[in-house]
């Protein structure tokens, strides 16, 4: 069969990730014709950024005729325009499609047939709009790479290996397993690493496991699974998909979260049983599912599927014209971030989101859409912070702003040209319209009639947007496309509302109003529970605003969600110190340093739990020592912030009650006094609301009360030392 296929080439990549590039392999597969095409150096036929498909084909041999197009890790890489009128069926390998649900359904829908790791993900593509969806498994392990033989599980120098980047807010499914295998890293040896730098260190690693974790987020088997059984250690898999190539509890192991730890601990404690599943599964592996052997079963599984794939109908040229442009500002954008940022895999640079912002003007030009002048603004931005920072906020912001408030004007009801010019205000720090479009922005979020665009670029530029945003919106999208409407719609009014809020919290934080930015962040919550981000600053804010059980119970949430955010826990740490939770302390400590010790990112954190620890002075004194310097260093670490808030900021008697209340607890009364002094004293000549009498009524009668009561104290014990000092004269 003749083969043309979408390659990269001498890409950085394609050494990184060793297995996972056919172009490795390529050249040992007999009885085929293949051709690569791509943007890189390295590829047979290589086309200019932005070619069209056309000119692949003008380019193929005389007389060389593709059966078909394969394209590789097609989310991966760009798609020419004209993929979906290519004279030969196409197919696609998708496998990391959700991370941008836009870019991957235009690419489906470009294709003849799309090839899927598993059901799940085939059922998905579906609803996506892809014309066909095939399920096949086409990773495999190189056999350069196989340990010959390899090494007994007994004398490995790991009993469970995980390698994965941590992040709590993208992937939490991943960080509840990292938490499973740091639970038992007490009692077997545990190693959780981060991607490393080259293909042989990873290698080296699995050939020193006995077990290797395998996760994938919708229950497809990884390739990770291949590549740890090509070493001989045995794979613990939380999927289901895996049981179609391999058989659960004779060549892996299956686990859910109910019985991960006695599913380990079963095999751990079972040296003969154990090393008998890793011959097996390294034999499996080995014989059936070396990389070349999977690309020529793929090769052999599209044969079959030619005589099957019809093409879509060829739509009339005007019609299909003005679509292709439509379609095209947002391929070239997504495919910029997935593509050209760091260790490319398309050599473009910014030429991407240049060429995005054209597609983008001659859309706009068309028809005057509201969006597509809504995505030109977001694409300039991107181009213009991530290449010409200063400049765009000097000059091109201008024409951005411009563009949203003449959309905004010709069209109220678009809420998306609302956000866009709330957030270029907020990126540009004029927080003062940025809040006063934000505040409108959120009514028309509410508001179920006004004109929510679900498919508005994202804003794929600014981390702020990815960090809180993109995971949850494209799964949104996902179920918008699965046929969930009304919920999908509802969810995604949601998640920008509690954005916006968050970044209200932020300006109103900067504005030095400390108890707004509180309430914009419950209010955030309340639309967005999931987040861990918006809890993690609500519970701080509320510890220092002095909500005891509240600023507790949220940074246990907070945990829950972001478990493994060291940080996070070493300020829970502290809170509970404050509180006299000296045996909550020693199990939050265990936690801790539980997660410190697998995890190869985190060493950090002994070092800062032996510190703290040393600053908890309470435990390295006697009962009768009631100076706690510790407790002090906290107490006056809040006042700090809390003075800034009082001296830079608006008066507020809430803050003011809280550094009186903090002020007294030290002991610091006469500055209590200050600050009264002062606050009454800018309160001069102002209009006070009924509320605001009986609060600041309030403070005055705590002060009062809290001074008599020192003043009682004192009295008592001058009289108790005068007693014991007349006492000792009188013995003389």
């Amino acid at each position: 069969m003749r083969i043309l296929l979408l390659g990269i080439g001498n890409s950085p990549i394609r050494s990184k990730f060793v297995s996972n590039h056919c172009e490795n392999f390529t050249d040992d597969i007999k009885g085929h014709e293949i051709l690569t095409f791509g943007y890189n150096e390295g590829v047979d036929i290589k086309i200019e950024i932005g070619a069209d498909f056309r000119e692949v084909l003008m380019q193929l041999p005389r007389g060389w005729q593709p059966d078909c197009c394969i394209l590789w890790e097609a989310e991966w890489n760009l798609l020419p325009a004209g993929t979906e009128s290519a004279p030969f069926p196409t197919f696609a390998l998708i496998s990391d499609w959700d991370y941008d649900i836009h870019f991957a359904r235009c690419y489906v829908g470009s294709v003849d047939c799309t090839i899927a790791l598993s059901d799940f993900e085939k059922e998905a593509l579906s609803a996506l709009g892809a014309h066909r969806v095939e399920v096949f498994h086409h990773v495999g392990a190189m056999k350069e790479f196989f340990a010959a033989p390899p090494k007994r599980t007994g004398e490995r120098k790991y009993d469970i290996l995980y390698t994965s980047f941590i992040d709590d807010n993208a992937h939490p499914d991943r960080s509840g397993w990292i938490l499973k295998l740091c639970g038992i890293s007490g009692k077997y040896r545990v190693l959780v690493a981060p991607h490393l730098p080259g293909y042989k260190d990873y290698i080296a690693l699995l050939r020193d496991s006995k077990l290797v974790l395998s996760h994938h987020r919708y229950g497809s088997m990884s390739g990770r699974v291949l590549e740890a059984g090509s070493q001989g250690a045995v794979v613990i898999d939380t999927g289901t998909d895996i049981r179609n190539y391999f058989a659960p509890d004779e060549e892996y192991i299956p686990v859910t979260a109910d019985n991960f730890q006695a599913q380990v601990e079963r095999y751990l404690n079972n040296t003969a049983g154990l090393q008998a599943m890793s011959d097996k599964f390294y034999k499996k592996v080995t014989e059936n599912f070396e990389s070349r052997n999977r690309l020529g079963k793929l090769i052999e599984f599209v044969s079959d599927r030619l005589k099957h794939v019809s093409r879509p109908k060829k739509r009339p040229a005007g019609i299909k014209e003005a679509e292709n442009i439509i379609a095209r500002g947002p391929v070239y954008y997504y495919a910029f971030f997935r593509t050209s940022q760091g260790p490319f895999i398309v050599n473009a640079g910014s030429r991407l989101l240049l060429m995005s912002i054209e597609e983008f003007k001659k859309a706009a030009g068309m028809g005057q859409s509201p969006g597509d002048r809504t995505n030109l603004v977001v694409a300039e931005t991107a181009y213009g912070s991530l290449y010409n920072p200063e400049e765009f906020l000097e000059v091109g912001i201008k024409a951005c702003i411009d563009t949203l408030q003449e959309t905004i004007r010709s069209c109220p009801a678009y809420v998306m040209a609302y956000f866009n010019l709330g957030l270029l205000y907020y990126r540009s720090h004029d927080y003062h319209n940025a809040m006063k479009i934000f505040k409108i922005a959120l009514e028309l979020f509410k508001d179920k009639d006004s004109d929510l665009d679900v498919w508005c670029l994202h804003n794929r530029d600014y981390d702020l947007f990815n960090t809180f945003l993109r995971k949850p919106l494209n799964a949104s999208l996902l179920l918008l496309c699965r046929g969930e409407e009304e919920k999908a719609v509802r969810d995604i009014r949601n998640l920008y509302q509690a954005f916006i809020l968050y970044l209200i919290s932020m300006i109103e934080e900067k504005n030095r109003r400390i108890y707004p930015a509180l309430d914009a962040l419950r209010q955030a919550a309340g639309l967005y529970p999931e987040s861990g981000l918006i809890l993690t600053d609500a519970a701080g804010k509320q510890a220092l605003l002095g909500a005891g059980k509240e600023g507790l119970d949220l940074y246990r949430k907070a945990i829950g969600l972001c478990p493994l955010t060291p940080d996070l826990r070493l300020d829970y740490i502290k809170l509970l110190y404050l509180y006299g939770m000296d045996n909550e302390i020693a199990a939050e400590i265990k936690k801790l340093l539980a997660i410190a010790g697998p995890v190869t990112q985190f060493k950090w954190t002994k070092a800062a739990v032996r510190k703290l620890l040393e600053s908890f002075t309470r435990f390295n004194v006697g009962p009768v020592y009631s100076f706690d310097p510790g407790r002090e260093n906290i107490l006056n670490g809040w006042l700090e912030t809390l003075f800034s808030f009082y001296s830079n900021g608006p008066y507020n008697h809430e803050l003011v009650r809280r550094i009186v209340e903090i002020l007294c607890e030290l002991g610091r009364t006469d500055k209590a006094f200050l600050i009264m002094e002062d606050y009454a004293g800018r309160l001069k000549g102002k209009s006070l609301s009924h509320e605001e009498v009986s609060a600041n009524r309030s403070i005055y009668d705590y002060l009062r009360e809290r001074s008599c009561g020192q003043a009682r104290f004192f009295n008592e014990k001058l009289c108790l030392i005068e007693n014991k000092l007349q006492s000792g004269q009188a013995g003389k």
